[in-house]
């Protein structure tokens, strides 16, 4: 649950999700469910111009008014202004239809806060499943999407001011726009806690990996535990992630990581076989470091590792590595297989 807004988090979600997919592709072709991306636009200025506490309220509200619009479905917070609202029984014109009333009902009436009307504006992106795929992961797909969209309008934005090159200032917000449209793609590479690579990040580099390498998946034993520490309030589970992608880093200079999801880091390590990769972890993650404590707690991690020896041969080491952290986990934790 996302303590300041009472939403469900991104692992409620994603569980929420793969239930409806579930369920879906047993009833046949002709059951649909879907997702909205509900995206505040202007959230930092509102902080600017309100105060931090307002913004904060705005989510809060917020969350609110999406629950009341759909009781029989899942809202989650999934960003810093995000939210995604998963909805069953649902084709893509109803869902479409869903995603106009958020507009509407959010858009055309200021949000009370502590006696104040604050205008909050939302940006909706929406996507039905299930997909053809095996596993339709809708959040990922639609927050994609959602990034796609938003830079298609910095870009449009752009070359409205490009035409335009006579105006005084024009070249100032030129610039302004290109940081901006700069800054917005490096953050949808990259995840916020621990700053390495994410899912979109992943597919940009995956094409760059030419086989041999190894794949191997690092799960944080005792992140639930450590969540609990320190009052709930998440701080030890944040500072154990970020350990964890500190040893990652420093693995070798050629190492890709990327923060998979939850408790899960997915490690691509070129020229490099399963047991050699195991080996590498096993010693980054032996060794004392003062990153691995959090919370008053030491943070162990478990693995897997395959190898990726030919092309079109990564989904199969992808699930292999999968299963091997899986087996290194149930069989006592704090170990790498391969």
């Amino acid at each position: 649950m996302d303590r300041l807004t009472g939403a469900a988090d991104v692992g409620e979600l994603l569980a929420v999700e793969r239930y409806l997919d579930h369920r879906a592709r047993a009833a046949g072709p002709g059951h649909r469910y879907g997702i909205a991306l509900v995206d505040i636009t202007g959230l930092r200025t509102v902080n600017d111009r309100f105060g931090p506490a307002v913004g904060d309220a705005v989510l809060v509200e917020l969350a609110a008014r999406l629950a009341d619009l759909a009781p029989d479905g899942c809202v989650a917070r999934v960003g810093g202004d995000k939210f995604a609202v998963l909805v069953d029984d649902r084709d893509s014109n109803e869902l479409s239809q869903f995603a106009r009333v958020i507009r509407r009902v959010v858009n055309r009436e200021a949000l009370e806060v502590d006696g104040m009307e604050v205008p909050v504006h939302v940006r909706v992106t929406f996507r039905t499943g299930p997909s053809s795929h095996r596993a339709t992961e809708l959040l990922w797909a639609v927050l994609r999407e959602h990034h796609v969209e938003g830079s298609l309008e910095l870009h449009e934005r752009l070359r409205a001011l490009e035409r335009l090159t006579d105006l005084d200032g024009l070249l100032a917000r030129q610039d302004d726009l290109r940081t901006r449209l700069a800054v917005a793609e490096q953050r949808a590479r990259h995840d916020a806690v621990t700053g390495l690579l994410n899912r979109h990040g992943y597919e940009d580099a995956l094409p760059t990996m030419a086989p041999p390498y190894a794949v191997a998946f690092v799960d944080v034993d005792n992140l639930r535990d450590l969540n609990k520490a320190e009052g709930g309030n998440w701080q030890a589970g944040d500072d154990a992630l970020r350990g964890v992608a500190r040893v990652l880093g420093d693995l070798r200079p050629d190492v890709v990581a990327i923060r998979w999801g939850g408790d899960e880091f997915l490690v691509l390590l070129p020229d490099t076989g399963a047991t050699e990769a195991r080996l590498l972890l096993e010693e980054a993650f032996a060794a004392p470091s003062r990153w691995l404590r959090a919370g008053g707690r030491q943070v162990t991690c478990s693995g897997g590792a395959a190898a990726v020896v030919e092309i079109g041969d990564h989904d199969r080491a992808m699930a292999l590595a999968q299963e091997r952290t899986q087996e290194a986990k149930s069989g006592g934790k704090a170990r790498f297989l391969a």
